[in-house]
């Protein structure tokens, strides 16, 4: 049986509690930023131009969905 992954479950639970520690200072935009980097440093193979997009896409989707389309009250930047 191959070791425990240590590194990726590290960075999505420090990825996670960053996203509820930031959301309220930063707004949505800038934490969602933050976060998902913080959870792309969890694999040694991230390829950064594909994060980047999927990174646009997931921003467009959040800020659409929650902001826009439900109303919520969360900074947006």
């Amino acid at each position: 049986m191959p070791p425990w992954a240590w590194r990726p479950v590290a960075a999505v639970t420090v990825g996670t509690i960053a996203f509820g520690v930031l959301i309220d200072s930063l707004g949505l935009a800038l934490t969602m930023i933050v976060s998902m980097t913080i959870c792309a440093l969890g694999s040694l193979e991230t390829r950064w131009s594909e994060f980047a997009w999927f990174m646009a896409i997931m921003l467009a989707l959040g800020l659409g969905t929650f902001i826009w389309l439900l109303g919520m009250p969360i900074a947006s930047l």
